[in-house]
């Protein structure tokens, strides 16, 4: 393996369609992911998750994945374009203002309803760098790859829909967001089940960003 020096790296392209409806943003790729594809990392459980979420088969190569992404109208991007770093380590991105993506023209004109910020550094440089230039709901995942958890939300039927859950239990997990969800053979917090489908919603607060 090539070892990692301090310099300039590059990040990813988008994954995205003008049938897009919600924008998942991450802060900047990791070692592994660089030169290849978001979240390459086989201990990173951010693809695992997001098929548990859809009750599909985990997409194992980059167009499986593209695929994946496009089919749920979901377009995948990071904050930060290109930057001076050593490692994968968030704490050490210093990004400057022409580093950023063009997040507000990427979106502009099309389907994206609402920005999910995946993790707490995405978070922080959206609110210093892009929030000014979006008005567009953006809110914190609860991704924590140590205790299994995840927050998605997408529009369907000019609805948001979200779903929380934790990959050690079926039980829905309550740490940030309303959401109301839907996943086969969830147990129901509250509401009404069909024949495949149990549908449960959980109440509580959680600011935009």
């Amino acid at each position: 393996m090539t070892r990692d020096v301090f310099g300039m790296k590059e990040g990813l392209p988008p994954v995205y369609s003008p049938d897009c409806e919600i924008l998942i943003l991450g802060s900047f790729p990791s070692v592994l992911s660089r030169g290849n594809f978001y979240y390459a990392n086989p201990r990173n459980r951010f693809w695992q998750m997001l098929a548990q979420v859809f009750g599909e088969q985990v997409p194992t190569d980059i167009e499986g994945r593209k695929t994946f992404l496009l089919a749920h109208k979901i377009a995948l991007w990071d904050v930060v374009k290109r930057t001076e770093i050593k490692g994968s380590g968030d704490e050490d991105l210093k990004p400057t203002r022409e580093q950023i993506n063009d997040v507000a023209g990427l979106i502009a004109g099309g389907k994206i309803r609402k920005i999910l910020l995946n993790g707490g550094r995405s978070a922080e440089l959206f609110s210093k760098w892009l929030r000014k230039d979006i008005s567009l709901p953006a809110v914190k995942m609860a991704m924590d790859t140590r205790k299994s958890r995840l927050v998605v939300k997408r529009s369907v039927k000019n609805a948001v829909m979200g779903i929380m859950m934790a990959l050690t239990s079926v039980k829905p997990v309550v740490s940030h967001c309303a959401v109301a969800a839907s996943m086969p053979n969830s147990p129901m917090t509250e509401g009404s089940a069909g024949v495949t489908t149990v549908w449960f919603s959980t109440v509580v607060n959680v600011p935009n960003i």
